[in-house]
């Protein structure tokens, strides 16, 4: 809204251009071609507009002229509107009854966005509280819920940690929600296509909060542009619709998705709390048959319920959805290690062992993950993993001897192991057992002997009795203990050298040396 009407005009009359008079006041560009558009509609040109206008004048000469009535068009009976809102009609009935009559009358009918501005700002002027429904179609709010819901590791038993997206159609309050273990771009387009397809449409504006997967660079001042994430700004491109970030510290501008959180927290996420969930699909799948219920529920200040209002009245006004899918992936080049695993993102996934020392692409995409030679032939797929560090096998890759293919041969380490000392050989042995795979402790016992050649034998035998008798298997935890053991060693070297210090100077005492 441009508040300095005057401050456009002396501008202008300099003769500065719309984009460098924008720069200077502040303001988008697009905001001052219609406030001058505005202006010389009201008086003709700029040049008849009185030196000593203030900008309240301006704006008042605006007003007039913009509700001045045109004949062409059949004037709007807005109490008669109103009326109809207090007794529970919807604006786009009202909408369709008032263009039937204009139709009938041979004359214009407002668009029905103008339609209720109009009627928004009678009730405005005159005091008159009634709710004017938003646009069906038109917006759509999304964000994350702060609250984290949770799933069980089938491996550990602990509990992960499950991200869950939200999407709501300010018109109806209809909205979706969906798992997911992270909130990168990937989950987030994932999370907007799958709800584009949950209402079987597109509205034509996003409303996203100023996260880094939608915005690159936020407002610093009020009047700044945003500037949109690139992919995210592709994305809304392919299905036809706008991005608009919500203003900092103006909570109304994602209400309704707000509220749809707090519906989410309140009445799902503590049915979800209670159950047994093993996977991301099972708890999206649960989620959904909650969400549907919920959904049904009826409105006890309004006719209908969510689902009953965007069938009837929002569905339809939404714009089509693509033939094809958006394919939004995120690649990377990996190398395969000699255990037949590669890593990519906090994880390890397995390839068939012909792979091991050379390059692969690795591709996500829609919680899977697709790995290709550099023919871009697909050698293996997996589910995407559910935490840090987690290894993610396919049987069949691990069914080779990897010491045929350039990997590590069952013996390597255990020869290793023997060099050293029995307690090594023996902690080798249980860290074997601890995995399904042999191949999958492969990555641990590198890390240890990889720490350990640095140190004498000893050192690396004691360590490795004392991670027997503490239960100790991992290289985080080996590395502590052999830390200690030097710390140990270094400690009583120490005592022993102030023992034969104290020993020296008392032989100079009673010797006279």
């Amino acid at each position: 809204m441009i508040k300095d009407y005057r401050q456009l005009m002396l501008l202008s009359k300099r003769g500065l251009s719309i984009r460098q008079t924008a720069r200077m006041a502040g303001c988008k560009w697009e905001t001052v071609r219609d406030a001058l558009e505005r202006m010389k509609e009201a008086y003709g040109s700029l040049d008849a507009i009185p030196q000593e206008a203030t900008s309240e004048d301006i704006r008042e000469m605006i007003r007039a002229m913009q509700e001045k009535p045109d004949g062409r068009y059949l004037q709007i009976d807005c109490d008669g509107i109103l009326e109809g809102r207090r007794h529970g009609m919807s604006m786009d009935k009202l909408w369709a009854g008032y263009a039937k009559e204009a139709q009938k009358l041979g004359k214009a009918a407002y668009r029905r966005s103008r339609f209720c501005e109009i009627v928004a700002d009678h009730a405005s002027k005159h005091g008159i509280a009634v709710s004017i429904e938003k646009i069906p179609g038109i917006r759509c709010e999304v964000d994350w819920i702060g609250d984290k819901a949770h799933i069980i590791d089938v491996d550990t038993g602990e509990l992960i940690a499950v991200h869950i997206f939200v999407m709501a159609l300010p018109y109806s309050g209809y909205f979706y929600c969906e798992g997911f273990f992270d909130e990168r771009m990937d989950s987030w387009l994932t999370g907007h296509m799958h709800g584009f397809e949950f209402f079987g449409g597109v509205p034509v504006v996003l409303v996203p909060d100023n996260c880094k997967t939608a915005v690159s660079e936020g407002r610093k001042r009020f009047h700044d542009e945003v500037i949109l994430n690139r992919k995210y700004s592709d994305f809304a491109d392919y299905y036809g619709t706008a991005i608009r970030p919500a203003r900092i510290r103006h909570p109304k501008d994602k209400s309704v998705v707000e509220r749809s959180v707090r519906i989410i927290e309140d009445d799902l996420m503590p049915e979800m709390e209670r159950l047994d969930i093993y996977s991301i699909g099972e708890f999206n799948t649960i989620l959904r048959k909650k969400l549907a219920r919920r959904l049904a529920k009826p409105f006890s200040k309004r006719y209908g319920s969510r689902t009953s209002i965007f069938e009837e009245e929002e569905k339809k006004t939404l714009l089509p959805l693509p033939v094809a899918r958006y394919h939004s992936y995120t690649e990377r080049e990996a190398a395969v290690g000699r255990d037949g695993y590669i890593q990519y993102s906090c994880a390890f996934y397995s390839v068939p062992p012909q792979y091991i020392k050379k390059k692969v692409i690795a591709r996500s995409y829609e919680g899977r993950l697709y790995i290709y030679d550099n023919h871009r032939t697909l050698i293996a797929e997996h589910p995407v993993a559910s935490r840090k560090w987690q290894r993610v096998t396919d049987p069949e890759h691990q069914r080779y001897d990897l010491a045929l293919y350039g990997g590590y041969s069952k013996t390597e380490f255990d020869n290793t192991a023997r060099s050293i000392g029995s307690s090594m050989y023996e902690w080798v042995q249980q860290v074997k057992g601890m995995w399904e795979c042999e191949a999958d402790s492969y990555r641990t016992l590198l890390g240890v002997f990889s720490w350990i050649k640095r140190f004498p034998a000893d050192i690396a035998e004691s360590a490795a009795r004392q991670a027997l008798h503490s239960g100790i298997f991992s290289v985080r935890g080996f590395k502590a203990i052999v830390s200690r053991c030097i710390a140990d060693r270094d400690k009583a070297r120490q005592e022993k050298q102030d023992l034969n210090n104290i020993y020296i100077a008392h032989g100079e005492d009673g010797n006279g040396y």
